[in-house]
C-alpha cells in the first residue's frame, strides 16, 4: 500500500493515510527508506503511522506516544503529543527498551536529527 501510495501521491484525493505497522519485517536501512516514504507522502496528506522502529519514528514531523494503562480491572488508552524533547526520550526508548541510558539518548538525538536534515 504504501508503494501505492507513494506512485500516487499527486493523482490520489485522499486527505488521510493511515499505516498500522508499515514497517513489518524490515529493519536498518530499509526501515530508514520506509521512513522516508512516509515523510515525502506527508507533503500532500496526513500521514498517521504505527510504528516500534526508531528509523520510521525520527523521520516523523509529529510524534505522538500511545500508552495502556489498566487499573482495577479497566483499561485505559493515552495518546500525547510529544515535543523535540520527548520525541528524542521515546526513540531513545524504541533504541534500548525498559532500561534507556545516555548512549541511547545520544544515538536517538543523532537520529532525530538526521531525520530533520533528510533529502525526501
Amino acid at each position: 500500500m504504501l508503494a501505492l501510495e507513494s506512485a500516487l501521491s499527486r493523482a490520489d484525493l485522499t486527505g488521510s493515510l493511515i499505516f498500522d505497522e508499515v514497517d513489518a519485517g524490515v529493519s536498518g536501512a530499509i526501515a530508514e527508506i520506509v521512513g522516508r516514504k512516509l515523510r515525502a507522502l506527508g507533503e500532500s496528506h496526513q500521514v498517521l503511522c504505527v510504528t516500534h522502529l526508531p528509523q520510521i519514528a525520527a523521520l516523523a514531523t509529529s510524534h505522538v506516544r500511545v500508552t495502556k494503562d489498566v487499573s482495577a480491572g479497566q483499561t485505559y488508552t493515552r495518546a500525547g503529543l510529544l515535543d523535540g524533547e520527548g520525541k528524542v526520550r521515546e526513540v531513545a526508548r524504541l533504541l534500548s527498551g525498559v532500561d534507556v541510558s545516555d548512549l541511547s539518548v545520544r544515538s536517538a538525538e543523532e537520529m532525530v536529527q538526521r531525520g530533520r536534515q533528510a533529502e525526501l
